[in-house]
This record gives structure tokens, sequence and C-alpha cells, in this order.
């Protein structure tokens, strides 16, 4: 049992054996957050945006501190967000161009970051009903198609609940949470509805639901919904809710990038205007929480840690 939970997900385990210190953990996520970035470049180039437009999206996310305050302290959940982004990639080229092996690719890359962060995995259940939403080039295959994406992640989470009922230890065990945790992090959710936390949440999808909204595009303000609401699910599976609210933050941020619309032109537009006011949604709500203050001064040498931060 205690093996288990040392070593799951099994993926996550590694950096901290292969990166004994946290200096070597924090070099880590920053290699990291620069290949992603590059990744997502590339990704954009694909889709015909502009250099400029490219620009302002990575210079949103690289200055933002959510992105680098997770990049630098928790590699985990990081390496499961950046499995997520080329996962997303990789189904958008799977729906709308019919690439089989991106299809398979993206649902390897989304049972990779099942296996990094079990945070990640009602997140990736969420992802292969988003995939359904996009424009598809086989609209007939829309079923056939979740069911690629979703079952290397379901395989993930079956195996290990298997392990947990072999060695008597129960089929949760590998969330390292029980029944009382997810309990006590829905208390925490609905008790207060304007936390901090729960602000950096809440913006940035109100943020994208209105400028699809705005643009005529609620379909992909539904997306960015479900996928919101997939990276708050983590907290049933013991995700401290600044974490999951991190999570969601990030995703939507990327996710605005990655998913097409019917319009190049209009797409181009939405990406702008979310990437800048999703952005500076991030300064500000950031800018109150206690964990995001703490890394500020650690990295800056400016202002003093509040007093009773929280937990991250």
């Amino acid at each position: 049992s205690q093996l288990l939970t040392t070593f799951s997900p099994p993926l996550g385990a590694l950096p901290a054996l292969v990166l004994p210190s946290e200096l070597l953990l924090a070099l880590g996520g920053a290699l990291l957050g620069g290949f992603f970035l590059q990744g997502l470049d590339q990704a954009m180039f694909r889709r015909g945006l502009h250099g400029i437009i490219r620009l302002v999206v990575l210079v949103s996310l690289l200055i933002s501190p959510v992105f680098v305050l997770l990049a630098a302290t928790d590699i985990t959940m990081f390496g499961a967000v950046v499995l997520f982004g080329f996962g997303l990639i990789d189904i958008v080229r799977f729906e709308n161009l019919a690439n089989t092996q991106a299809g398979f690719r993206a649902g390897l890359l989304l049972g990779a970051a099942a296996m990094t962060d079990v945070r990640a995995i009602p997140l990736v259940l969420t992802v292969a009903i988003v995939g359904t939403l996009l424009i598809h080039s086989r609209p007939q295959a829309r079923a056939a198609n979740a069911v690629i994406v979703a079952f290397p992640t379901v395989a993930v989470t079956v195996a290990l609940a298997l392990a947990g009922v072999i060695i008597g230890s129960g089929p949760l065990t590998f969330l390292r949470t029980d029944a009382t945790s997810a309990a006590r992090a829905i208390e925490a959710l609905v008790s207060d509805p304007l936390s901090e936390p729960l602000m950096l949440y809440l913006a940035p999808v109100l943020v994208v639901a209105i400028t699809a909204g705005v643009f005529g595009f609620a379909r992909s303000g539904v997306m960015m919904l479900l996928i919101a609401v997939g990276a708050l699910a983590g907290v049933l599976v013991g995700s401290p809710l600044i974490a999951a609210a991190a999570l969601a933050y990030l995703l939507v941020h990327i996710s605005v990038t990655i998913l097409p619309t019917e319009s190049p032109a209009q797409h181009a537009a939405i990406v702008v205007m979310c990437s800048v006011l999703v952005g500076i949604v991030g300064w500000v709500v950031a800018s109150r929480l206690p964990e995001a203050q703490e890394w500020s001064v650690v990295f800056t040498g400016f202002g003093s840690v509040p007093s009773g931060g929280g937990d991250g």
C-alpha cells in the first residue's frame, strides 16, 4: 500500500528521483516550460497566426505569475499541463484533419498526463468530450474518436485501481485521498465563493466565455468551460483548491490559443483579446494569493512574506 502511494502516479515520481533538490526541480520546470512554449509557438504557426499574435500569447504566458509559480514549485502538475497541451494540439489535428496518427498520439500524451499527476484524470476524461465539439472532418466518427483519445487514460486508471485491490488497500489508494477529504474540499469550494483561488478559477473562464459570446462562437466558450470544470474536478482527487484553480487558469489560457473556430480572422482576434485579458486577470488575482506573494519575495527579493500563507 505504501509503495503504491509513493510511486503513484508512476511518471510523477520520476522528477524527484532524477532531480533530488528543489533548485534542480525548479530548473527542470523552467526547461520544461521553455520546451512547451516552443511547441505552442509551432502549433500557432501551423494555424497561420501572425508572428505578433504569437508573441503576445507567449509573452502573456511567460510573464504570468501562475505559469512561473507552477513551473518552479510543482513540476509534476506542470508536467501534466505540458502533456495535456501537446495532447490538445494533436486532438485538434486528429478531429480537423482526420490525422489518425495524431489521434493515437493524443491519447498517449493524455494518458501520460494522468500517469504524471492523478489530478489530471478528470480533466483528460473531460477533454474527450471536448473533442466531440470540435469542427470535424468526419462527423460520423465523433464517438469513436473520443474513445481513442480517452482509452489510454481509462486503462491507466483501471490498472492503478486493480493494483490497489490486489494488494488489499482498495481501488482508490493511488488517488492518495478519501471521501472525507473530497467532501472537505467541496465544502471549502462552496463556503467562500469569493476566495482568491476561486476567483483565479472563475475570472479567466468568464473572460473567455464573454469574448466567445461577443464574437458569436458559443461552442468555443462551452469547450473552455468544460476544460475548466475538468480542472476544478481535481479537488475530488486530492488537489488543493489553489492548485486546481491554477491548473484551470493555465489550461484556459492555453486552450483558447489551440482550439480553432470557423473563421481564422476571428480566431486571431479571440486569441489576442483573451491572452491579454486573461493575463491581466492572472496578475491581479495572483497578487492577492499568499502562495504567489511568497514566491515573488523569494524570486525578486522585494516585499515581505505574508503571514498565514496557504499550503499551496
